[in-house]
């Protein structure tokens, strides 16, 4: 059984592990069963008042009668739709939670790939078409993970069939499609989300929090990259068809950075450059004004080595994220007296990811060859943080990535392209909804660049 680590590391804005809600998660790590709020209160050494306070309000807890458990405990029936490397990682991450009834896994066109890709997850069964899945009265969620031109279609299908939705970032290919796919969660109750997992990574959390804190001052300035050097055998990458370009494929990570820190914030003015080969953009950089002359620089590329640190600069300063789309490690520098004269302290943070485990089914019998990307273990906090809201009745990620704020990131990357001069065909079609039949390419093919 793989541990349970605590996605609590730097909740309330502390990052020793000790808030309230990070105690309660460690007393029923062990109580699989559940207790009651006295128990729970005795057994975490808190006041019930408090610890009332903090299970009304978080939804990694639930209640089940009079006892309190830890979500993940509980089942919810997942299914996914796409069966490629990245709906490879995020099942084997998902696997790790004990409530994750992994159900029933479809390709498009492909029956005998989504059997084999169930076979290898321990899914209980397959289809050959996402019709099928929809029509599943025993799935509650499907993680959508084909490719983002299908998104918009593949999750309203879904929707429509009243399941929740976990979507692959980016959402969509613009906002256009984007406000459709938000309107029919709305209009049929259920949860969506996009599948932002940098922004559930403890560090981020660390950062963002450390940011709130004052620590170093008055934030005036983020600094957000992601690059890297992108194959052009990766065909997807390059066609406008496919909404190309670095700025979908990963620079919504450096966006989504900039928006997560900075609470949601729109930016008053937008500038933006690029480089585009063949009508997309291969390197460009964008810089956001906010209110109180306060900025933020964004920078994607696929013509860079690895680049993908991002920091946060305040008045008395800075924070530093390596690896900000998937972090484990954040370093405060904290500004000592002004002028030349002025001294630096240092402090690093490191933040607890699941232990790569040598089976990831819940029996623990089948071998674990590895994730396909860097970091892939934490996949299990974004499938922690949606398991739970879905079983708690929340329609998105409150707190997190409300859906206000994934139409406003999208709304963000139509201005940008808008700015650099790419246009997909996508953009001049209706606004016209269904299903698709298109699924994602086959492993190591056309599959994302990034690490997700």
């Amino acid at each position: 059984m793989v541990q349970l680590v605590s996605p609590l590391q730097a909740e309330d804005g502390r990052l020793d592990g000790q808030s309230t809600a990070s105690k309660l998660w460690d007393v029923l790590v062990e109580e699989k069963n559940g207790v009651t709020l006295s128990e729970l209160s005795g057994l975490a050494g808190l006041k019930e008042e408090d610890v009332q306070l903090v299970l009304d309000n978080n939804d990694l807890f639930v209640q089940a009668g009079n006892k309190y458990l830890l979500s993940v405990y509980v089942t919810v029936r997942w299914g996914v739709a796409g069966c490629g490397k990245i709906a490879d990682d995020f099942c084997a991450a998902l696997s790790f939670l004990p409530g994750a009834a992994l159900t029933a896994a479809a390709t498009s066109g492909n029956a005998d790939r989504a059997a084999d890709f169930a076979k290898r997850h321990g899914f209980a069964r397959s289809y050959g078409s996402y019709t099928e899945l929809a029509d599943d009265k025993e799935v509650d969620i499907v993680y959508v993970a084909n490719l983002h031109p299908q998104h918009r279609e593949t999750a309203i299908m879904f929707m429509n069939a009243g399941k929740h939705v976990l979507c692959e970032k980016p959402i969509a290919l613009n906002a256009t499609q984007t406000a459709d796919m938000i309107a029919t969660a709305k209009k049929n109750g259920v949860f969506l989300a996009e599948g932002h997992w940098d922004r559930l990574f403890p560090a981020n959390q660390a950062a963002r929090a450390l940011a709130n804190s004052g620590r170093i001052g008055q934030v005036r300035h983020i600094e957000a990259h992601f690059g890297m050097n992108a194959s052009k055998s990766i065909e997807r990458l390059w066609q406008p068809s496919q909404g190309g370009g670095a700025l979908l494929d990963i620079g919504v990570y450096a966006l989504s950075f900039i928006q997560f820190v900075y609470g949601g914030e729109e930016p008053q003015k937008v500038q933006a450059t690029a480089a585009l080969q063949g009508g997309v953009d291969s390197h460009g950089t964008t810089l956001l004004t906010f209110g109180e002359g306060r900025t933020a620089t964004a920078l994607f590329s696929f013509e860079l080595g690895a680049c993908n640190t991002s920091t946060i600069f305040g008045s008395a300063g800075r924070i530093t994220v390596p690896d900000s789309h998937a972090p484990s490690k954040v370093i405060l520098v904290e500004v000592v007296g002004n002028g030349p004269g002025a001294s630096e302290k240092q402090t690093d943070f490191e933040f607890q990811l699941p232990s790569v485990p040598d089976s990831v089914d819940h029996a623990g019998t089948r071998e674990f060859s590895g994730f396909h990307y860097p970091t892939g273990e934490g996949f299990y906090f974004e499938a922690v943080a949606v398991h739970s809201a879905v079983l708690n009745g929340t329609l998105d990620l409150t707190g997190d990535l409300p859906l206000e704020q994934t139409q406003h990131l999208m709304d963000l990357c139509d201005n940008i392209r808008a700015e650099v001069g790419v246009r997909y065909p996508a953009d001049d079609e209706s606004k016209e909804t269904g299903a698709t039949s298109d699924d994602d390419p086959p492993a190591g093919s056309a599959q994302p660049a990034d690490p997700q």
